[in-house]
């Protein structure tokens, strides 16, 4: 039997704002690196882009009077009651 397990995941507003900038951060230096030909900066950007893109899909939203199940590969980690707009790593 499985016991409910209540979890306090991460604000996601403000995760949301720091992937975003994060996102931002790493066009403006994908930018900045192609005039100088220097590619560990734009794969470094492309790496950086891509962890944020992944990582806004923890993203979710807890509406009043519901409940959010998290899941890691089928097996229950534990439940969101409170409503708002989380994080939690996807």
């Amino acid at each position: 039997m499985v016991t409910e397990r209540v979890m306090h995941p991460l604000a996601g507003l403000g995760m949301m704002i720091l992937l975003l900038a994060a996102i931002g951060g790493a066009v403006w230096l994908f930018s900045q690196s192609i005039p100088t030909e220097q590619v560990g900066l734009i794969v470094v950007a492309g790496i950086v882009v891509a962890t944020a893109a992944v990582c806004l899909g923890g993203i979710f939203v807890v509406n009043p009077n519901e409940a959010k199940v998290l899941t890691l590969f089928g097996r229950y980690i534990g439940s969101v009651k409170q409503p708002g707009i989380w994080f939690a790593n996807p």
